[in-house]
């Protein structure tokens, strides 16, 4: 297969997609975002990938006011970068929220695993381990070309999940928008 880099596309016998003129072959896949299913059980807690297990509210004040990458982040865009990745969430005995994260993708060539929250009294029972390997192991993103994140103080726990620092910082390029 062809650097993605480049634009060019592979062969397809080895299970990478083609294109042509009109653009890539075979349908879209409408199921990027579903989960399929899949469930992990890390001691009392469980780590599910339904949309509806997530408590927004809680998660808005996690990310809003707690954590140091999204502090004042707005409940609407918070609502809306949900409703639009992937998502893991780990819950209670009783079925509550105490931790998530989302993974941004196209499931071919480039994922962004972010959000990557355990509320503070179920920390050490390695459900950030959980959430992160329910997203980067998940079987239908494992063609996924290249996963990126952003961490300050979780670099070890990323590491053993084949992830490294960035080696070469002047090829990485941002763009920030404005936001009203």
């Amino acid at each position: 297969m062809t650097d993605d880099r480049n634009g060019a596309a592979g062969p397809g016998a080895d299970g990478s997609r083609t294109t042509d003129a009109a653009g890539p072959t075979g349908p879209p896949d409408p199921t990027i975002g579903v989960d399929h299913g899949r469930e992990a059980v890390v001691g009392q807690y469980r780590v599910v990938g339904h949309h509806a297990a997530l408590d927004l509210e809680l998660a808005h004040r996690a990310l809003s006011v707690d954590s140091y990458w999204a502090r004042g982040r707005t409940r609407a865009d918070n609502d809306l970068a949900f409703a639009r990745s992937r998502v893991a969430v780990a819950l209670d005995g009783d079925g509550a929220t105490v931790g998530f994260a989302r993974a941004v993708t196209d499931g071919v060539t480039h994922a962004w695993l972010a959000d990557v929250w355990v509320e503070p009294d179920h920390r050490g029972h390695g459900l950030g381990r959980a959430l992160t390997s329910h997203l980067v192991d998940a079987p239908d993103l494992t063609q996924v070309r290249r996963w990126a994140l952003a961490t300050s103080g979780a670099e070890d726990l990323y590491r053993s999940f084949g992830f490294a620092a960035h080696e070469d910082p002047p090829t990485l390029m941002e763009r920030f928008g404005t936001t009203t």
